[in-house]
């Protein structure tokens, strides 16, 4: 779920993700998986990851810094949030709140025939 947040992102050209160099990506299922993904990240100049904030994806950032000197951290930008899916989904409700405010009609008080007021 998390590349899928990743490439809605980028699509929305998020100002975080944008690149003009092409890009390959390697997903893992889980950080255990992590030793298996150093031999083929070997050849790259550069590593952007997109790990999760808690406690084992900043482990596992560690532990790729350590064997690889090009890793940076992509987590940066959604710092406070527990990955980049929960930050996509916070956005998303946040500008739908925004653009409902927008175009809010604001409560008119009217009177009926009967001299009481409502508000439409």
């Amino acid at each position: 779920m998390d590349f899928l947040s990743y490439l809605t992102l980028k699509g929305e050209s998020h100002p975080n993700l944008t690149s003009k160099e092409p890009e390959d990506y390697l997903i893992l299922n889980s950080v255990l998986s992590l030793s298996k993904a150093l031999e083929p990240l070997k050849g790259y100049q550069s590593i952007t990851c997109y790990l999760d904030t808690d406690t084992a994806g900043k482990t596992a950032l560690t532990d790729l810094k350590k064997h690889l000197p090009n890793v940076s951290d992509g987590s940066i930008f959604y710092k406070h949030h527990k990955d980049i899916n929960e930050y996509l989904c916070k956005e998303k409700v946040s500008r739908l709140k925004e653009k409902n405010n927008l175009f809010r009609l604001p409560k008119i008080p009217i009177r009926k025939q009967d001299g009481r007021r409502r508000l439409r």
